[in-house]
């Protein structure tokens, strides 16, 4: 079996949470709104930031500079 990281990515604002609205996987046939996220990079496989900065600029256009308190729950 082979094994893949993910990593899953939650912005809080006060009392809301950014999601993606997915429509479709290999996991679900209908729409499902989830948190932000994707497959870690070989070369990101021993830093977890670098995915999620990429992850995050990759799926929804923000950048490491329009972040404050960024903080990693691994």
């Amino acid at each position: 079996m082979k094994l893949r990281n993910l990593a899953t990515i939650y912005i809080f604002n006060d009392d809301k949470v950014l999601l993606i609205h997915r429509v479709g996987s290999r996991l679900f046939n209908g729409p499902i709104w989830a948190g932000i996220g994707g497959h870690f990079e070989k070369d990101e496989l021993n830093d977890p930031k670098a995915c999620v900065i990429r992850e995050l600029f990759k799926e929804t256009g923000i950048d490491e500079s329009m972040i404050k308190d960024l903080s990693l729950n691994i």
